[in-house]
């Protein structure tokens, strides 16, 4: 009887939880980070040349630009978290899949086979 019970606990299903950290995109304000960081630190750059210029119109584009820049992103992010982090390794790859060609009269690469 005690090999039964032990054979029986061997194969019996476990209940793991997994963490949210470990499978849901990194986002802040419902925006990816990155994108966030690039065009919403563009935004900022609106308030020294509001203070330098004197003209307050600068820093209430600076906003605007802001709030359209995270509803965009937000959008983006609720319609593929993951959206900028593929596009980002694509473009980092892309050269190493289709080399770009000089010229018309370049003759072509050798074609590149997945190797599996």
């Amino acid at each position: 009887m005690p090999e039964k019970e032990k054979s029986d606990k061997e194969n019996t299903a476990r209940v793991e939880r997994i963490y949210a950290a470990l499978w849901r995109a990194r986002l802040w304000l419902g925006c990816n980070i990155i994108p966030l960081g690039i065009l919403g630190g563009s935004a900022i750059l609106s308030v020294p040349i509001a203070f330098h210029t004197g003209n307050l119109w600068w820093m209430l584009a600076g906003i605007v630009y802001l709030g359209a820049v995270i509803g965009i992103l937000r959008w983006l992010a609720h319609y593929d978290p993951d959206f900028f982090i593929v596009f980002w390794r694509y473009v980092r790859k892309y050269d190493r899949h289709f080399p770009a060609v000089g010229s018309v009269g370049y003759p072509l690469p050798e074609p590149r086979r997945h190797q599996r």
